[in-house]
């Protein structure tokens, strides 16, 4: 029986022995592939895109400061597969047998950068318009465009600074935006503005029919910005009637209302008073209205003494100023 266990124990052993012959002997370097890093610097190096082991600290040392290219430009992404990386080993003289891979098969290095957002650069800018260059009184500048963000290398000391850049386009302005990394600039940003100004739009506040007339109960003014001023004869068209129906929230506009017309003050077939006057006379006559007129209408009138027919112009009083004889 102890000769049994004897040979059971040594066919074990053997087993084992077997089992790490089969295995080959441990690996001088383990490589761990993750995958993504954020590298620094202008150079990669093994070490910067794969976390290395090994019991040989020379070895270990040697393989770290592998050179693997340059780091990748901004916005750049360079993809290193397991194959690059074995083969960058082995002009080291670290061949595939003593290498084990573990990990992603390829890793993605991208650049490790200190980014400053769009916002901040608008931001920045139109901070240092309003102080050297201020709107004018009731204006505001409006950015015209969101402009690029800027980056710097990842572990620098970041710093915004501005200027004036020229442009001769009326009511714009352009700030460059520059950022510096440890006091050396990397990056810089245009930023265009345009003055904008106070803007009144007159607006219906429910549905409008054709013929309806114009009053604040149906419209309310709104003040926006806009790229110009007012015009100096802006006025609410209270009083005028809708030419075409008007949706509600859509602006009134000049083309949609016609003036209300004055009522008429002289009627067809009635008698008027036909006046003409200079400076050291009035010569006044009776007629007869041959239409009905407002004041301002030109008209024909008859006149009742001579029964001659005229061409003539209501006046607000109702009387007519002859213009010139028909016949």
């Amino acid at each position: 029986m102890k000769g049994v266990r004897l040979l059971l124990a040594g066919a074990v052993v053997m087993a084992a022995c077997a089992a790490a012959c089969a295995d080959g002997p441990p690996a001088a370097l383990r490589v761990h592939v993750p995958r993504s890093v954020r590298a620094e610097g202008a150079a990669l190096r093994l070490g910067d895109v794969a976390v290395l082991q090994s019991d040989d600290a020379a070895l270990l040392a040697e393989c770290q400061t592998i050179a693997m290219g340059r780091t990748p430009w901004s916005g750049e992404r360079l993809v290193l597969e397991r194959a690059t990386l074995a083969a960058r080993l082995a002009t080291h003289g670290v061949k595939g047998d003593r290498i084990r891979f573990t990990g992603a098969d390829q890793v993605v290095v991208t650049r490790a950068e200190a980014v400053t957002p769009a916002e901040a650069v608008a931001v920045a800018a139109r901070a240092f318009l309003e102080q050297v260059r201020p709107a004018p009184a009731e204006c505001r500048w409006r950015l015209l465009r969101s402009p690029d963000a800027l980056v710097a290398p990842a572990g620098s000391q970041v710093a915004l600074g501005a200027v004036l850049a020229p442009h001769h386009a009326r009511g714009e302005a352009k700030v460059t935006v520059t950022v510096t990394a440890d006091g050396q600039a990397v990056g810089s940003a245009d930023v265009l503005f345009r003055l904008a100004y106070p803007h009144r739009r007159l607006v219906a506040a429910r549905d409008i029919a054709p013929g309806e007339v114009i009053a604040p109960e149906n419209t309310e003014v709104r003040l926006e910005t806009a790229d110009t001023p007012d015009p100096g004869d802006w006025s609410v068209p209270f009083g005028g009637t809708a030419v075409r129906a008007i949706a509600v929230g859509a602006e009134v506009l000049p083309g949609l209302v016609q003036s209300a017309r004055a009522e008429v003050v002289v009627r067809r077939n009635e008698g008027v008073v036909m006046r003409l006057a200079g400076e050291c006379f009035t010569v006044t006559a009776v007629g007869k209205a041959l239409e009905d007129g407002r004041p301002g209408d030109r008209i024909r009138v008859q006149n009742v003494d001579s029964g001659r027919i005229v061409l003539a112009q209501v006046m607000h009083d109702g009387a007519v100023e002859p213009l010139m004889a028909e016949r």
